[in-house]
């Protein structure tokens, strides 16, 4: 095929991206669920003393903007797999700002006096999406 050609997208080939790339789509899949179930209880970020960092952020910028982006991004991330998007790495640096963001939140509030393990979850999550960039690496070259 010629580069003026354009590739044709082939159906059946999405269960194939999705499976070589299970663990980033799977992050990607729970990052979007997670955010959906803030921005569906939004009392959880304006009344936890775990999300201070999140709430100053809700302030300036509403309280809806780190549920939304945890949503856009890990839909994002996942539309890239599936149609081989060349940018699905800046989806997954994305993904690892958004999630080392809620560490740090954590980390801050539980040095804080706050009884809160969420840091731990999270960084397992920022694990999980390392061990994802030097999967993509090896898939793409």
């Amino acid at each position: 095929m010629s580069k003026s050609q354009k590739k044709v997208l082939n159906y059946k080939e999405y269960p194939q991206r999705i499976a070589l790339r299970i663990v980033p789509f799977a992050i990607s899949f729970w990052t979007s669920v997670y955010g959906w179930l803030l921005l569906k209880n939004t009392q959880v970020i304006k009344y936890r003393e775990s999300y201070g960092f999140i709430k100053l952020i809700g302030q300036y910028l509403g309280e809806a903007i780190f549920p939304s982006l945890l949503i856009i991004v890990g839909i994002l991330k996942m539309l890239s797999i599936v149609f081989d998007w060349k940018i699905k790495k800046l989806f997954l640096h994305t993904l690892s700002i958004s999630w080392g963001m809620l560490l740090i939140n954590f980390i801050v509030q539980n040095n804080n006096g706050g009884s809160n393990y969420g840091w731990l979850f999270c960084f397992i999550v920022l694990s999980v999406l390392i061990a994802a960039y030097g999967e993509e690496q090896e898939l793409d070259g």
